[in-house]
């Protein structure tokens, strides 16, 4: 077995730094070795402590359901069973109900909750769960710009969740009316004139509020655009021309003519990687509009991991 190997451990604790910058705090989850007559090649690979909230249900035995609490102090009751900490950057006043199932994970039981209320999760370089806003991080320094700073870059389309025509039905409130229960009813309609005839209708649960169901109508159809495209660009370098690292969880201008891009972006993921072509950055980008918060909010992916390859 080579000697680098034999100290690192499934499960150890570990941190990763770039320069004096705390970038990940988490686990080790795997570790691969092979070699040939010329070379031996270690591979190590961790996630961040939030892994466990990823794989693990509640333990059994602990409260399941909560009542007229805060949404925060049910994050923090959740999570807290794997020692992982709640950082809320945003308030959130609202007191609710919320039951988990004892076989459900609790990403599972996070993602209604995001669902529900309109909530945005992250992991920091600590390894805390974050409660935040889209863009929290501000604005990137650099461009992502053909020709400048762009290795690669990919563009993925996907139109199977576009609809030409969006449908909120809801029942109006007014106890008092003798017309038919039916009269009563509310429609809001929202077009997507550029795809072929297809309409997806959705049922607005409890007293329905035009105003609000119009809102709801234009945002799953904001929603479904930017959810149909997925951007990733990588880059030479971990830093931006100023010397910060590319930040999850921030905006970033794209100027790419080759894949018609011309835009501002959300840094939804970042990948830093050192190997063969030296340190490089691939940075995972998605549409602001993904992540707009009403009744039905989109849940964001923000992963945050560390690629390094030692070869012996």
């Amino acid at each position: 077995s080579h000697p680098a190997v034999a100290s690192i451990r499934m499960g150890d604790e570990v941190s990763v730094r770039i320069g004096n910058e705390l970038v990940l705090s988490g686990y080790i989850t795997k570790v691969s070795q092979k070699y040939s007559g010329s070379s031996h090649q270690i591979d190590v690979s961790g996630h961040s402590k939030t892994v466990d909230l990823v794989d693990c249900t509640i333990p059994d035995g602990e409260p399941l359901s909560y009542k007229n609490q805060l949404v925060t102090q049910v994050l923090a009751s959740i999570i807290g069973h794997y020692g992982i900490k709640l950082v809320p950057k945003i308030l959130k006043a609202d007191k609710i109900n919320f039951d988990v199932s004892p076989e459900e994970t609790i990403k599972d039981a996070l993602e209604k909750l995001i669902k529900t209320h309109g909530l945005l999760l992250t992991d920091d370089a600590s390894g805390r769960l974050v409660l935040t806003e889209i863009g929290e991080e501000g604005i990137c320094n650099d461009k992502i710009q053909l020709g400048v700073n762009v290795l690669s870059a990919s563009r993925e389309l996907d139109g199977k969740g576009l609809f030409s025509r969006y449908v909120i039905l809801g029942q109006g409130a007014n106890p008092m009316s003798e017309r038919p229960i039916s009269d009563n009813q509310l429609k809001a309609v929202a077009d997507d004139l550029s795809v072929r005839h297809r309409v997806k209708t959705v049922a607005q649960t409890g007293n329905a509020d035009l105003a609000f169901m119009q809102a709801r109508a234009s945002m799953m159809r904001d929603q479904s655009r930017a959810q149909s495209e997925i951007l990733k660009y990588t880059v030479r370098g971990w830093r931006q021309s100023n010397g910060e690292l590319w930040p999850l969880n921030s905006y970033v201008l794209v100027d790419d003519g080759k894949l018609g891009v011309n835009r501002e972006c959300v840094v939804a993921g970042i990948t830093f990687s050192l190997g063969a072509n030296g340190m490089t950055t691939t940075l995972k980008l998605k549409q602001p509009e993904e992540f707009i918060s009403l009744a039905i909010p989109s849940a964001q992916e923000v992963v945050k991991s560390l690629s390094l390859k030692k070869v012996a």
